[in-house]
């Protein structure tokens, strides 16, 4: 809706974008990992909708 309001302040997701997306990493970007196995979220019977990246958060 935010989108379909204000069209100029959204993003246009079929181009490339006009930014690199490594500047700033001369490194390059870390890879990002889990930091709770899929064992454990089954464990603890974590539904679909909040097994992310951030799903540590939600088991404490």
């Amino acid at each position: 809706m935010r989108d379909y309001m204000n069209p100029k302040e959204a993003p246009i997701l079929n181009k490339p974008s006009h930014f690199d997306p490594l500047a700033g990493f001369p490194k390059g970007r870390k890879k990002r990992e889990m930091l709770v196995s899929w064992e454990e979220l089954d464990k603890y019977d974590v539904d679909y909708f909040f097994r992310d990246y951030c799903a540590h958060h939600y088991l404490r």
